[in-house]
């Protein structure tokens, strides 16, 4: 679980966003859109704890971000996945592989996660190109 309250963040120029309060809820699916400049991706990186808000609380699976070290923030971004607007995918793989990979590399990718992911992209209509490079 994520939660933001009061949460702001400012560069030297100004804010980017301010007073933010939500709650994130583990094994849900959320989208942030909005326009070139609106902290989509300053926003993404403290819920991942790589940049602290500049004024308010953000907790991380309940213990505020300015408390968790650095190994727990390591340990923290295993459960967070964040699918930026412009990732890419490693083309010697396979579409599924690629999707995979976190898993993989947490070592959760038994059968389970396999058959979760192959619904996930037939939801997305993207089954038949699964195996694709």
């Amino acid at each position: 679980m994520i939660d933001f309250e009061h949460a702001s963040y400012s560069y030297s120029d100004g804010n980017v966003f301010s007073d933010v309060t939500l709650s994130i809820s583990s094994g849900g699916f959320y989208f942030l859109t909005g326009p070139s400049g609106s902290g989509k991706t300053t926003f993404l990186k403290i819920c991942y704890g790589a940049l602290i808000p500049t004024s308010g609380t953000v907790r991380l699976f309940g213990e505020r971000l300015e408390n968790i070290s650095r190994d727990n923030i390591a340990r923290i971004r295993r459960r967070v996945g964040v699918i930026h607007q412009d990732c890419q995918f490693i083309d010697h793989m396979q579409v599924l592989e690629n999707i995979l990979l976190p898993l993989t590399v947490s070592r959760r990718d038994g059968r389970v996660g396999r058959v979760n992911l192959e619904e996930l992209l037939r939801w997305v209509g993207l089954k038949s190109r699964a195996n694709a490079f």
